[in-house]
């Protein structure tokens, strides 16, 4: 017969669960909360912390994407308590490329309004770089309309990039398959802060309607502009880094990677898409005009 002064082992974690706060592993521990640092997390435990985007079905998909995006942006913690239970990768991929349409759309209703605002006042003829009344390859671009949409194409495979990159730290030969796909779906949340983008895109574009520096509304949008396109990609850099060390603890060199390897391959990305894709797009272009009689 039991003591009742015996522990409940009925309570016992008995699989490698790890603390959001300070990645010790619970195995073994009978508390609410983390014996090294307090952090509670008994709802953890129970299993009672779940993605809300795993639960769209339930709360509705709009309230689910937005609370995840939110959660992922800015409680970090308590998207890692996630990793309690399975994680979707399918879900998980489903986030990622509506994030990335989110993040998007933005960009398009923009250009769409540029040009209901501004449309071009000259008619570009042929792939001359400069026709008789364009002053600028910008202009030029602007006229033909093509090339603005072939930009967006290449903003749409660079967010593609960026936010699928991360996931290859996030698979270390040493971890089970199991946790090997929970933590690659989890690095799929962490793009959530990508759904924030049109705030930095609409403060840039109030920056030019009223004058940038000129006017300060136009000073303030452009601060705005300039905080927000920083905060962003630092917050998504810092979730990545705390995400990565809740579901894969102990892992120095693999995080190491993580962390000085990310924020390397994000503008080298951005080169490829951005400068070279669309130099030799341009040079292609070159020679077909050439060959042309």
């Amino acid at each position: 017969m039991q003591s009742q002064d015996a522990p409940n082992t009925s309570d016992t974690c008995t699989e490698d669960v790890f603390c959001p706060n300070c990645s010790y592993n619970l195995r073994g521990t009978t508390g609410a909360c983390c014996p090294e640092c307090g952090y509670s997390v008994e709802a953890m435990r129970r299993g009672e912390v779940r993605i809300p985007w795993e639960r769209r079905k339930v709360i509705g998909r709009l309230r689910a994407y937005c609370q995840t995006a939110w959660m992922v942006t800015f409680r970090p913690r308590r998207v890692a308590e996630c990793m309690t239970g399975e994680v979707g990768y399918c879900d998980a991929q489903w986030f990622r490329w509506l994030t990335i349409t989110v993040g998007f759309v933005p960009v398009l209703l923009l250009t769409f309004t540029a040009y209901q605002v501004a449309p071009p006042a000259y008619a570009a003829v042929g792939f001359s770089i400069q026709p008789a009344s364009a002053t600028s390859l910008g202009e030029w671009a602007y006229a033909q309309v093509w090339p603005v949409a072939v930009l967006h194409l290449f903003i749409l495979l660079f967010l593609a990039g960026a936010t699928g990159i991360p996931s290859y730290f996030f698979h270390p030969k040493s971890a089970s398959v199991t946790r090997q796909d929970n933590a690659v779906a989890m690095s799929y949340y962490t793009s959530g802060p990508l759904a924030f983008l049109g705030i930095p895109l609409v403060a840039g574009a109030g920056s030019v309607f009223y004058g940038g520096a000129i006017s300060d509304a136009g000073y303030g949008m452009a601060l705005a502009c300039i905080v927000t396109s920083i905060a962003l990609p630092l917050t998504w850099w810092l979730n990545l880094a705390h995400t990565f060390r809740a579901v894969l603890p102990r892992r120095p060199g693999r995080f190491a990677a993580l962390a000085l390897g990310v924020p390397v391959l994000w503008p080298a990305l951005g080169a490829v898409v951005f400068v070279a894709l669309p130099a030799v797009l341009f040079y292609i272009l070159v020679i077909i005009e050439s060959l042309r009689p």
